[in-house]
């Protein structure tokens, strides 16, 4: 059942979602999936609150669950709380170093907040994790261009530019 909830969260049929992950939560109240896909679909709807009580709930079952503070810091960004969003991504990078979706919404967060060295760090760990796909791979290297490019390293960000460039002359989308 938890992966039928995740593909209907994935087709945005998000109360088909939830009513499957009700019937998960029914079965195991301590679903840690099923809280983590249902808080995601009420986030999508804008329930924000239920959303809210469903990640605290989850987070007394396991208070270091990756996927429900991942959850919890999205909910912060659509609150606008850039503050909290970045703790606790940073926390999540930390404590669940290979947790990709974090690690990539910390490395775009830190390019709009303008905090390059923690850009760099990120994209830099994400291109460690992710060397099978070379779509995202681009992503990430143009990531740590323009970090490099924001602390004032222009030959470095020039030179990753390039060689990406290089090696993926089709790829404007990284672009």
């Amino acid at each position: 059942l938890t992966l039928l909830a995740k593909t209907l969260l994935k087709q945005k049929k998000y109360h088909e979602a939830i009513a499957i992950c009700r019937t998960i939560l029914r079965r195991h109240s301590d679903s840690i999936d099923a809280y983590e896909i249902m808080a995601a679909s009420y986030i999508a709807i804008d329930s924000i609150e239920i959303a809210k009580l469903l990640l605290m709930k989850g987070l007394e079952i396991k208070k270091d669950s990756a996927p429900l503070k991942y959850q919890l810091s999205r909910l912060n960004l659509k609150g606008n709380d850039l503050t909290a969003t970045i703790r606790i991504l940073t926390d999540i990078s930390t404590k669940t170093p290979d947790h990709i979706n974090s690690i990539e919404l910390l490395a775009k967060l830190a390019v709009t907040n303008r905090d390059y060295p923690l850009a760099a760090k990120s994209f830099n760990h994400l291109l460690k994790l992710n060397s099978a796909d070379n779509k995202r791979d681009n992503f990430y290297k143009i990531g740590v261009a323009i970090s490099h490019r924001g602390i004032g390293e222009y030959d470095k960000a020039k030179q990753i530019y390039k060689d990406t460039l290089d090696i993926n002359p089709d790829d404007t989308v990284s672009f």
